[in-house]
């Protein structure tokens, strides 16, 4: 049970909720939402898990949730229901036949995945208002509630529409309520919910219970299909677009700028190298489901994301290993005609080298996942080598390609050991890359390591200008905190 949830003056027992359903009084409206309550199960992702062929449909969902077109339009409002119209409208349009199959497959869905406890409890008492409300779209509930068979109570229907689904997702449910039932409503209304979201609703009906029914659960459209990167993105690191802020924008990149910039086929050698980054990626995911494993299994004071509970069938173990070979192999292949010198042994080689990167890293990975937190401190820095120079046991780069690369193992460590002395994450890693390079730079200079005639390459204008342009905002903040202490 939610804390958030029993915390609410609103909470109360699935018991108590069927007690006030079927002890209503005639003159109440019975307003029940749909998702999760009197349907045990997302209404939206059962649509959408319904989708044929459902290989096409994943590439599609994925491919929007890279894209994000909800943030491209200003006549879309960026509110949380804007994605899921997106993907409902999106889906719905290119696969024709959806809502056919849908209307087919929905009645038996609904009856399967119905809440008999709340249905029985409608069905004592005939003659009663009741009004199923939901943040869903009416042509993906009404199948279902066929399926229920409470047309006793011919319960009315205020869902979103899907033209304006976005409009009426950012007006919530209140103001469609609203507009559906006319002003006063509340003051007669009964609201069953299991939703915190819906407490708008809840602190102006007569009567509210907030409760989570033992049954429901949110599952998403994919849950059970692995896909790349998707953990990462959807449940490790919420929100943060991490993929492309972190293994495309830092991983690949930076890559690049220490390998491909050096081939005399740069282009060729930098998709080579994304086939790599996204092969190793595979794996590391994995640590990080296993890490999660540990945190919700073993730690008292384990850190999870609230998408974690809803997303435990994205957890596979075997399934990305089939991924990091479907990738390395393409980019090893690459890599091994680059130089127009084909030669099938130095290609094997390679598979076998980098095999052995991707299977150090996973047990390194699982190591440290089952160590403890002063010990992890000091396993860190050997994941990021892993992550930042395992692409080197493949291909080659110089001395300011290692340089840069050293400092982002170093940069990210200083982070780590930040969080773990302080409990925070501080948004200064872009800063501490630069500024570690430089220092770096300056003593493979001093040492004789390099001469600075050496240094004077279009690699190293790029690294610099790449560096600066990711650290642009932190330095702003940090040139912003200088000063004098103040005279006393």
């Amino acid at each position: 049970m939610n804390e958030a949830t029993q915390s609410s003056p609103h909470w109360c027992s699935p018991s108590q909720a069927i007690k006030k359903i079927s002890s209503a009084k005639p003159e109440k409206i019975l307003i029940v939402n749909f998702d999760e309550t009197l349907f045990l199960r997302s209404s939206t992702e059962e649509y959408i898990r319904s989708i044929r062929p459902r290989w096409l449909a994943v590439i599609v969902l994925v491919t929007l949730d890279i894209l994000q077109p909800w943030h491209w339009f200003p006549g879309i409002p960026r509110a949380k229901g804007s994605r899921n119209w997106v993907r409902v409208y999106v889906l719905t349009h290119l696969f024709q036949g959806s809502r056919q199959n849908w209307n087919k497959i929905g009645p038996k869905l609904g009856k399967r995945l119905a809440n008999n406890d709340i249905l029985t409890a409608l069905g004592h008492r005939d003659g009663r208002k009741v009004v199923v409300v939901s943040n869903g779209y009416d042509f993906i509930v009404r199948p279902l509630l066929e399926g229920m068979g409470i047309d006793k109570q011919k319960p009315r229907l205020v869902a979103c529409r899907l033209r304006s689904g976005a409009r009426d997702r950012e007006s919530g449910k209140l103001m469609l309520l609203t507009d559906a039932l006319g002003h006063g409503w509340n003051n007669r209304a009964i609201l069953v919910t299991h939703a915190l979201d819906d407490l708008p609703i809840l602190d102006q009906v007569a009567e509210a219970c907030l409760t989570k029914w033992p049954k429901a659960c949110y599952e998403s459209a994919i849950s059970n299909i692995y896909f790349p990167f998707r953990y990462i993105s959807k449940v490790k690191h919420p929100g943060q677009n991490y993929f492309l802020k972190t293994v495309v924008a830092e991983d690949w990149a930076f890559a690049v700028l220490a390998t491909s910039l050096l081939s005399s086929q740069p282009v060729l050698h930098a998709t080579a190298v994304a086939l790599l980054i996204a092969s190793f990626w595979c794996v590391y995911e994995v640590g990080y489901m296993e890490n999660d494993l540990v945190a919700e299994q073993l730690e008292s004071d384990g850190k999870l994301s609230q998408a974690y509970e809803h997303n435990k069938g994205m957890i596979y173990f075997t399934v990305p290993w089939v991924w990091a070979i479907l990738f390395s192999l393409p980019g090893l292949f690459i890599l091994g005609v680059i130089d127009g010198q084909f030669s099938w042994a130095p290609v094997v080689f390679a598979i076998l080298i980098w095999m052995s990167i991707l299977i150090g890293v996973r047990v390194f990975f699982h190591i440290y996942n089952y160590s403890n937190k002063p010990t992890r401190i000091w396993l860190y820095p050997a994941l990021q080598a892993f992550k930042s120079i395992g692409v080197l046991a493949v291909t080659t780069t110089n001395v300011l390609g290692a340089t840069l690369l050293m400092a982002q193992i170093m940069a990210r460590w200083n982070l780590y050991l930040i969080y773990r002395f302080s409990g925070k994450w501080i948004s200064i890693g872009q800063v501490l890359r630069v500024m570690l390079f430089i220092i770096f730079l300056v003593t493979i200079i001093l040492g004789d390591l390099v001469s600075v005639a050496q240094l004077l390459t279009f690699q190293t204008s790029a690294v610099l200008i790449y560096s600066l342009v990711k650290a642009r905002r932190e330095i702003t903040v940090v040139w912003r905190g200088l000063g004098w202490t103040a005279s006393p």
